[in-house]
């Protein structure tokens, strides 16, 4: 396992940590932090720096389905990738 992979799970697992030991956390509100922070783990990690063939393994691995229903991971992408940029 790369760095860069142990850096974005660290990440995603520290930006859960806090909402899921919160008792008024509901499974929507988990479902929806959850997808919104892999936009800010993965430019954090570097993924903007990571050769084309790196970057298709993260879309096999990342459930495109899933991405696609959440609204909320679009904004956070996008609020994200405009604060680096």
């Amino acid at each position: 396992m790369t760095k860069r992979v142990e850096d974005t799970m660290l990440c995603l697992q520290n930006s859960l940590f806090s909402i899921c030991n919160n008792d008024t956390s509901t499974c929507s509100i988990i479902n929806d932090e959850g997808f919104g922070s892999h936009a800010k783990c993965y430019l954090q990690s570097g993924v903007c720096n990571i050769p084309p063939k790196d970057m298709f393994e993260i879309v096999n691995i990342v459930a495109i389905k899933d991405l696609i229903g959440n609204k909320k991971a679009f904004q956070v992408s996008n609020n994200n990738y405009n604060q680096i940029h």
